[in-house]
């Protein structure tokens, strides 16, 4: 079994941020959102990934090869232009011996019971399973099932339910049977779903749909990446890779209130939660932080600043002008509005 993370993208609703970092380093609870995701997957004891790569391709690639994590395999597949969702499947399946493969987007963060997804893949017979959120959300492509679980339409605006049938949007994961599959299209550059997984479907192939108990989070445009952190923070022991790292290298000096080991607060500092200051703070002195503040490992909060909330601090941020601070995410000297 093998895990296929996709990467390559240029994070274009999360810009400007994305044109300094891309996307899957984003911080969640100052690790790495793709460093979650590997976390997440070897938990499960699969230890094998593929990360395909583009936009910043050499600061994706360094970061990963510098993370530290033992006992995985991690190979690149490295897109000189964008191959789509398909393309990138399709390159990275060349490059793998495994029969079966999961997906994931890197944009999104979940805690799903997999090893219940996977038995459920199994027990379906189907060569493809999709995992589906229940929504009646207008912003999110909606995925049609039958009573029996099978996918029956995509993104169909007209489609009517019928009794039994259960409504969705598809979450980005995706379970594939490599070595059973229908070909995939005679090209190099295409969308997975629209271009395969839609045409399987009209065409009466059989996939399968999987709707997890759990949470899924959506990373992937400002406002809603800032709501994930902060969510996460309130609620981290429901996210077992985070509530381990925070139990390894933080101190909860207070309820929800979490302070890394290797800082020290000045004197005279107010903090209020949910905060979060990570490793290697710099803080001046009688600042208040908080409540729903993330501050990343190595930033600078210089005397200039009297207090910041409802925002996150990526690392290397470094912050001297701004007197109170709130709704915004920085990075680097970059700041940009949270705006819902």
């Amino acid at each position: 079994m093998e895990v296929f993370l996709l990467a390559a993208g240029h994070g274009t609703r999360v810009e400007p941020l994305s044109k300094l970092l891309p996307k899957p380093l984003f911080p969640i609870l100052n690790m790495p959102a793709i460093e979650y995701q590997i976390r997440y997957f070897s938990s499960y004891g699969i230890k094998k990934f593929t990360i395909n790569t583009h936009h910043l391709a050499n600061i994706v690639e360094s970061k990963i090869k510098n993370l530290g994590l033992k006992g995985v395999k991690i190979r690149f597949s490295r897109e000189e232009k964008i191959l789509g969702t398909g393309g990138g499947i399709k390159k990275m399946l060349t490059f793998t011996k495994e029969k079966t493969i999961i997906v994931s987007n890197t944009d999104a963060i979940y805690n799903f019971d997999f090893n219940k997804i996977l038995k459920a893949h199994k027990k379906s017979e189907c060569l493809i399973t999709l995992i589906l959120i229940p929504t009646k959300r207008e912003d999110y492509s909606k995925v049609f099932a039958n009573r029996d679980d099978l996918i029956k339409n995509f993104h169909i605006r007209s489609h009517k339910i019928s009794r039994g049938e259960k409504l969705g949007f598809f979450s980005g994961i995706h379970i594939i049977e490599k070595d059973a599959v229908p070909p995939l299209p005679d090209k190099d550059t295409f969308c997975i779903i629209e271009d395969y997984y839609s045409p399987l479907v009209k065409a009466g192939f059989k996939i399968n749909s999987c709707f997890p108990k759990g949470i899924w989070l959506d990373t992937g445009e400002i406002p809603k990446y800032f709501d994930t952190n902060i969510y996460m923070l309130r609620n981290q022991n429901k996210f077992k890779i985070i509530s381990q790292n925070l139990k390894a290298n933080y101190r909860e000096i207070k309820k929800n209130t979490f302070l890394h080991k290797k800082t020290k607060l000045p004197p005279d500092i107010s903090l209020k939660a949910p905060l979060l200051i990570g490793e290697k703070v710099r803080l001046s002195k009688n600042l208040r932080l908080g409540p729903n503040l993330i501050v990343g490992d190595s930033t600078i909060i210089g005397e200039k600043t009297a207090a910041a909330r409802n925002s996150l601090f990526m690392d290397g941020s470094v912050i001297n002008k701004s007197k109170n601070i709130k709704k915004r995410i920085f990075l680097g000297k970059l700041s940009v509005p949270i705006k819902n």
